[in-house]
């Protein structure tokens, strides 16, 4: 993206360089350079020439210019989120499982449907389909429940 500084380029002494970047890098680094004061040049300067003068002692550059925003996690920041991940990961379910635990609550709730019109209590049955999933919905889990029973020669 390229912006154009306003008015006659011979007010301007030095060398001169343009730089490309997102209209979301732009608007950072705007914002950035208003809080501290200055220009977007002289804030991109002096990030530089202070992360320059920071490498040259030897230190990290970790520490950012005051007023400035965090881009990018650091490396142990990075390494501790990703272990998480892992960690999480590590403790999830497989395919297998959860294949196995849906078929567990599917049985769970076909015995409950099937319980409650065996004890004649189908009007109430449809009512509860209904206040969760909607009439339309209920009528076709209803039918689903009473047609699997029916298979499996449980019908009320």
């Amino acid at each position: 993206m390229s912006r154009k500084r306003p008015g006659p380029k011979s007010r301007i002494s030095g060398v001169h360089l343009s730089i490309s970047c997102k209209d979301t890098e732009w608007s950072r680094s705007r914002r950035l350079a208003d809080a501290a004061g200055k220009t977007i040049s002289r804030y991109l300067i002096d990030c530089a020439m202070e992360a320059a003068a920071l490498m040259e002692k030897g230190e990290a550059v970790d520490a950012l210019p005051a007023g400035a925003e965090g881009l990018v996690l650091d490396a142990a920041q990075q390494q501790a989120l990703l272990d998480g991940v892992r960690d999480l990961a590590a403790r999830l379910p497989g395919d297998r499982q959860i294949a196995e635990q849906a078929a567990m609550a599917a049985f769970v709730f076909d015995a409950a449907l099937l319980d409650m019109a065996r004890q004649g209590l189908r009007e109430e049955r449809d009512a509860l389909l209904a206040a969760h999933f909607g009439s339309a919905r209920a009528a076709e889990i209803a039918a689903g429940a009473d047609l699997r029973a029916a298979e499996r020669g449980l019908a009320p």
